[in-house]
């Protein structure tokens, strides 16, 4: 998964605003190879290990915690 903000940037999320995580463009670029590139399949395993908290943008994030830890109002 990842974010494309208007100008076609694409992003690791959308909190990162600031394009810290700042992957390609898709208006240039074929999304399929963003997705596959070097860069993001590094980020990738990083969150699909929990490694996200070694990641400084990424570590004290809430967002990320939210994705794991579901409240449900009742």
């Amino acid at each position: 998964r990842f974010s494309i903000f208007a100008s076609g940037d694409v992003a690791l999320c959308s909190a990162d605003q600031a394009e810290y995580f700042k992957l390609g463009n898709v208006i240039n670029q074929d999304p399929i190879k963003i997705f596959n590139n070097e860069r993001f399949s590094h980020y990738r395993k990083k969150w699909l290990s929990n490694g996200y908290k070694e990641l400084d943008h990424c570590k004290e994030c809430t967002i990320v915690m939210s994705r794991f830890h579901k409240t449900y109002v009742s």
